[in-house]
């Protein structure tokens, strides 16, 4: 039997600029159309909480009727799997799961300009590989993958019908 790496393949890994200004403004979420009426919005880069309340903030003003979840919890990982950190090594405590995130987005939350209950925040590290699933599949819902790289994420990319892999971005190193 194969491995689910060779499978599902690898995603090419880029450091599009060396400066962080630049990459910041490079940063952002585009939609993956599937099914009838059903968006997941995902990145190719590291991202950040006001970068998820920005996504949010734009959804709820383009329809305020529809309703949007965001999954969140954890660090992505450049190589699409959660236990490795950016330049694919391997966390060793901690694993992928990051409370902060989590606190920070449901934080968030309250500031958004839409009745509350149209906005779900949900901690991706509790989630079954079938529970996403069924998460990806609600008609009329914006999903945002609100956690790095979560357009090569392999668990989401699984539930999206075995999504081939394509390039993650990685910032510049820290000084």
């Amino acid at each position: 039997s194969q491995s689910s790496r060779s499978v599902m393949g690898e995603p090419n890994i880029v450091m599009p600029t060396n400066s962080t200004t630049v990459y910041d403004q490079l940063s952002h979420f585009f939609p993956l159309h599937y099914g009838e009426g059903r968006t997941v919005w995902v990145t190719e880069y590291e991202t950040w909480g006001q970068k998820v309340a920005q996504k949010v903030a734009e959804l709820i003003q383009q329809n305020p009727t529809r309703k949007i979840v965001v999954l969140t919890g954890t660090h992505g990982g450049a190589h699409g799997r959660r236990l490795f950190n950016r330049y694919g090594i391997r966390k060793i405590f901690g694993g992928y799961r990051e409370r902060r995130f989590l606190s920070e987005d449901r934080t968030l939350h309250n500031t958004f300009p839409a009745p509350l209950y149209k906005v779900k925040i949900r901690d991706l590290t509790k989630l079954s590989n079938d529970k996403v699933t069924r998460i990806l599949n609600r008609p009329n819902t914006d999903i945002i993958a609100g956690f790095c790289f979560s357009r090569n994420d392999i668990q989401l990319r699984r539930a999206l019908n075995n999504l081939p892999p394509t390039t993650s971005y990685i910032g510049p190193p820290s000084p």
